[in-house]
């Protein structure tokens, strides 16, 4: 499956998997194009710093009104046990930590050719679930891993 296996997240990506014309949206990251996504996740190797991790996605529906969409949602669970890259060389070391997600959207659109046109990641559910302190996608790792997280207003607006 794309999201497990060639998105880039939970593994490394497939980037044929990939239309050219690719756009990544989250509650606060986004868009991105198909380059800076795939470089994004390049240099954060989420899979190598929860080798283990899981999204342990569930409730797959069909777009009623966009056929070639999908959504469902996913529930992150890992452990930090490998080094997370946050850029320019740096990486964090494991901190030990398991992770326990919140329950988040996603979708994903798929264009003609059967690649992936548009992913939507990140819209939490419910935010008193897990251990993330209420945060999605990578910023709920970070949180989980000991990272510092941003303190600027688009950050706050999203865990609201």
């Amino acid at each position: 499956t794309f999201i497990t296996s060639q998105s880039g997240f939970y593994s490394p990506h497939n980037s044929d998997m990939f239309s050219d014309e690719f756009v990544f949206r989250g509650p606060v990251v986004g868009p991105l194009n198909k380059a800076d996504y795939l470089n994004t996740m390049d240099t954060f190797k989420v899979y190598e710093a929860f080798p283990d991790i899981s999204p342990g996605a569930f409730g797959f529906a069909v777009d009623p009104v966009d056929e070639r969409r999908v959504w469902f949602f996913v529930r992150n669970s890992g452990t930090n046990t490998g080094p997370f890259g946050l850029g320019y060389g740096l990486e964090a070391p494991p901190s030990g930590n398991k992770v326990v997600g919140v329950p988040e959207a996603f979708s994903i659109t798929f264009d003609a050719d059967d690649r992936v046109k548009l992913l939507t990641v990140g819209y939490v559910a419910d935010r008193f679930q897990g251990n993330t302190g209420g945060v999605g996608a990578a910023f709920g790792l970070l949180r989980v891993a000991g990272i510092p997280l941003p303190g600027g207003l688009a950050y706050k607006a999203a865990v609201a």
